[in-house]
């Protein structure tokens, strides 16, 4: 008995300071209204944000902070109040939310854990750590490119030339898709793989990167080979993260296209390039939430536009998919191609969340919690935008500004050029002399130049300015217009450019500078609008803080 008296005393002992400093951090700090702001709420923010942001802190930050957090209460009573938060556009937002919430949640708990790192990748990615290789590449936007630039190789044609012909990059077009040094971690994962598995002066297979595919060849390789294990052992956690990182890209990648496999989606081709024909109007008419009847592309109930293992979508149904879509997925849809793949990621993600809901995810304590979380970011970013948009800045501002900066607003120098590029000097000199003789550049063009786009076009290039040329930018100049210029020796070959005109800089039309004067008075004209707005529902409320709280509050900062 008296042991179980002295365990009471004991366990109220620890029990005491934990009540007496709950008590003491959920003080009230401020009160907004019917809402607290509690001294624990606002030390744990603020003090995160003074260790992220690196700013000094005092009392006049700490204010500033705190009505921040006043804003927030406010807007967040305002959607609740007016309606706001009962509008479809932000129902729709939310259900997203929540959505890729629990997406995130099924990738984490039911995917993740199959990917594993042994100690021999881990013993592998440290001896890569030691390598630094020197390679260059070839872009091509599809398979089908990146098999047509490897054969073209095979058949003995130089990696420059055709970095210069398939590169719309001036500097990597020049430089033969020269990329310098880079070691491990520096590169795409699946990029940096292939040109780690390359001997010197090997060319690979085309290598499927986030971004299209490459052709890769090893130029050089540096190896420290000094392998110490005590480094080892100190570098090992962090190359676990290192390879996580990377690999996860991947694993995600993989697991999506067997799921794609798996549902044996197929498309209606025919309509799929209808309807990526008129894909603007629709994405403007789903953004207003008007969508005229005539842009769709003609299709009864029973049309099927997208088949799986999952069923069919008409238009209708496929219309109502597009509507899910974010604005980032919306700008990666410049081609037919990218179209069909944002349509099949559609199905999967369908496919996933029957997953989701054959799991209950949805209904998990931790899956609530994370999106009320994330639902009053979602409210306050959604409401923010929109009040920053009602802002508008009247044209005669606009040209206030454009008079009150007559130094500002100039378009570049653009120059007028032609090309000729050949593989060796001896043919270079004779070109050179036939130039100096009064030979036509375009004729020698079509006749020399080993780049298909010269041959077809006599040399010419277009107009450009000295940020699009590339390395024969320091030839762009003024008083070099009608002059003909080489052999300049570059990695591709030899090259000839003809600077056959020029356009000086001069100043924009205030039409042509209208759109660069918004976005410069945008944010200061936007934050005022946004000030006005929030002062206004701050009269409103009954505001009250506890200043010398304020200045009292210590932070955790380390």
């Amino acid at each position: 008995m008296k042991r179980f008296h002295l365990y009471l005393i004991l366990l109220q002992s620890f029990l005491l300071p934990l009540t007496q400093r709950n008590c003491s951090d959920n003080k009230i700090l401020s009160t907004v209204g019917d809402n607290v702001i509690t001294q624990k709420e606002f030390a744990d923010r603020y003090s995160k944000f003074i260790r992220l942001s690196g700013i000094k802190d005092n009392l006049k930050i700490r204010t500033e902070y705190l009505n921040m957090m006043i804003d927030e209460k406010i807007l967040l009573k305002y959607a609740d109040t007016s309606g706001w938060i009962q509008r479809e556009d932000v129902k729709k937002s939310l259900k997203s939310l929540e959505d890729q919430i629990c997406i995130n949640y099924f990738f984490q708990k039911h995917v993740l854990p199959e990917l594993k790192i042994s100690e021999e990748d881990l013993r592998e990615a440290y001896y890569r750590s030691k390598i630094k290789i020197h390679a260059r590449h070839i872009y091509a936007p599809d398979l089908e490119t990146a098999k047509e630039i490897k054969e073209r190789l095979n058949r003995g044609e130089s990696f420059e030339e055709l970095a210069f012909e398939y590169f719309t990059d001036s500097y990597l077009a020049y430089n033969g898709g020269d990329l310098g040094w880079f070691s491990f971690g520096d590169m795409e994962p699946s990029f940096e793989d292939a040109a780690y598995r390359l001997n010197i002066g090997e060319i690979s297979q085309p290598v499927k990167t986030v971004y299209g595919y490459s052709i890769i060849q090893v130029l050089e390789k540096k190896v420290n080979p000094f392998l110490i294990e005590d480094e080892f052992l100190m570098m090992k956690e962090k190359i676990e993260r290192d390879l996580r990182k990377q690999r996860v890209p991947e694993l995600m990648m993989r697991k999506t296209d067997e799921m794609a496999r798996s549902l044996e989606i197929t498309l209606n081709d025919k309509f799929v390039d209808r309807l990526f024909q008129k894909l603007d109007r629709i994405k403007m008419g789903l953004q207003t939430g008007k969508l005229p009847p005539e842009i769709l592309p003609v299709s009864s109930d029973t049309t099927w536009i997208v088949k799986s293992k999952n069923g069919t979508w008409n238009v209708e149904m496929l219309i109502e998919k597009l509507s899910e879509l974010q604005e980032r997925q919306w700008n990666r849809i410049k081609t037919i191609k990218d179209l069909k793949k944002a349509i099949k990621g559609l199905v999967i993600r369908e496919e996933i969340e029957k997953k989701i809901d054959r799991l209950r995810i949805r209904d998990q304590k931790e899956i609530r919690e994370k999106f009320e979380k994330y639902r009053k970011n979602r409210i306050l970013a959604k409401l923010v935008e929109e009040i920053m948009d009602t802002v508008s800045i009247p044209e005669s501002q606009l040209l206030q500004y454009y008079e009150e900066h007559p130094n500002d607003f100039y378009k570049p120098t653009f120059y007028n050029i032609s090309e000729l590029l050949v593989k060796d000097s001896v043919l270079a000199e004779r070109l050179s002399k036939k130039l100096k003789e009064g030979t036509h550049f375009e004729e020698l063009a079509r006749k020399y130049s080993r780049l298909k786009r010269s041959r077809e076009k006599g040399g010419k290039l277009g107009w450009l300015s000295k940020r699009e040329a590339g390395i024969v930018s320091d030839f762009l100049k003024p008083e070099n217009c009608g002059k003909t210029i080489g052999p300049i020796k570059i990695k591709a070959g030899y090259l000839f450019i003809k600077i056959n005109d020029y356009k000086p800089s001069q100043r924009m039309s205030f039409e042509e500078a209208k759109s660069e004067i918004v976005d410069i008075l945008r944010i200061k004209t936007q934050r005022r609008g946004y000030k006005n707005f929030v002062n206004r529902l701050r009269s409103k409320a009954n505001i009250k803080i506890n200043k010398e709280l304020l200045r009292s509050i210590s932070l955790n900062v380390s």
